[in-house]
């Protein structure tokens, strides 16, 4: 029997709060996300992964279950967060399968029916399942990656502009933390992961020094200091008086999940009342403005061409022209 509560007593055992999210702790000690909240569909999961089970020896369960022991945990903790969600509905479908045994028209059959709830979510789970075999093929479980020359499923490019109104009207319902971490993001253009790691050392005379992550590599940037960015950067250290290494951080002087400050900034869209809002947008919003009025959009993206961030900022361009006018009679 274990400890007693001290909060939380609505949860059952071995079900807790945690990164703005309800996760389920089974008794290998793997955390499963259950949901944001401890609602029907949480405890619907929570239902049967508590339920004992045993996992199929040399099965596809057994391998995705060694992927997730040890390689998901060396990712980004954003990326590990991603794959222990984009692992569940796959285990569903492939996890009694034996891995020899799985052919591209078995993730073809994936891909189509998937797709049609969330083609976006279909390709990053279909991206996930292909690195589980690539790193099967090394363990020597499998000689072939099924997934290897099967198509993802065509998404159209993002084009959502957000307004200055709207940018507003969601800082209006957010917290503190939340409205000025909309501000910093979009007077530095950076992803939220990278903004989530700047640190105190980070903060120079000259401005801040980032080091963007994507794909894999690095870049480092100093974005120079102006008064709107001191103003921000000012506030942010004024919301909490606790020691930290970071810049944004939360009780204890830990940082923020990027799960965690998600939930936070999905909520106060939703009482905004603003449509289809993404965190990422006020990325693009800020390079596509910071192009507009002349300034170097290429290098606060850390794009290493100027083909690559027109194509980013185009598609979220309204042209201007002028129309014709009436000829006047003489």
């Amino acid at each position: 029997m274990g400890r007693r509560r001290k909060i939380n007593h609505d949860l059952p055992e071995r079900v807790y709060r945690k990164h703005g999210g309800v996760y389920f702790v089974d008794h290998r000690n793997k955390w499963h996300r259950l949901g944001l909240e401890w609602d029907s569909a949480a405890k619907e999961k929570w239902v049967k992964l508590s339920t004992p089970g045993q996992t199929i020896k040399g099965s596809m369960a057994e391998v995705m279950e060694r992927y997730m022991e040890e390689i998901a945990p060396k990712k980004a903790s954003k990326s590990f967060e991603d794959n222990q969600k984009q692992i569940e509905p796959l285990m569903s479908v492939f996890g009694k399968m034996l891995p020899q045994a799985i052919k591209p028209q078995h993730v073809y059959a994936y891909l189509d029916l998937r797709g049609k709830k969330s083609p976006t979510g279909a390709n990053l789970e279909k991206a996930l399942l292909s690195h589980i075999f690539t790193i099967a093929i090394r363990w020597g479980i499998v000689e072939t990656n099924p997934c290897r020359d099967v198509r993802k499923i065509p998404v159209p490019k993002r084009d959502r502009y957000i307004s200055n109104d709207e940018f507003r009207q969601v800082k209006n319902f957010s917290n503190k933390t939340i409205s000025l971490l909309m501000d910093f993001a979009f007077l530095t253009g950076q992803r939220i992961g990278d903004l989530l790691k700047v640190r105190l050392e980070d903060l120079h005379e000259d401005g801040i020094y980032f080091v963007q992550s994507k794909g894999g590599k690095s870049v480092r940037l100093l974005i120079v200091w102006n008064d709107d960015l001191r103003s921000v950067v000012s506030q942010i250290r004024a919301l909490d008086d606790k020691e930290s290494l970071f810049l944004f951080h939360g009780r204890g002087g830990k940082p923020y999940t990027y799960c965690g400050i998600s939930s936070m900034f999905r909520r106060a869209v939703i009482k905004s009342g603003i449509k289809d809002f993404h965190f990422h947008d006020i990325r693009a919003k800020s390079l596509t403005d910071l192009d507009r009025s002349g300034g170097k959009a290429q290098q606060l993206a850390g794009h290493k061409s100027p083909e690559m961030t027109q194509h980013y900022i185009k598609r979220r361009v309204v042209e201007r022209v002028e129309g014709v006018h009436f000829e006047q009679d003489e």
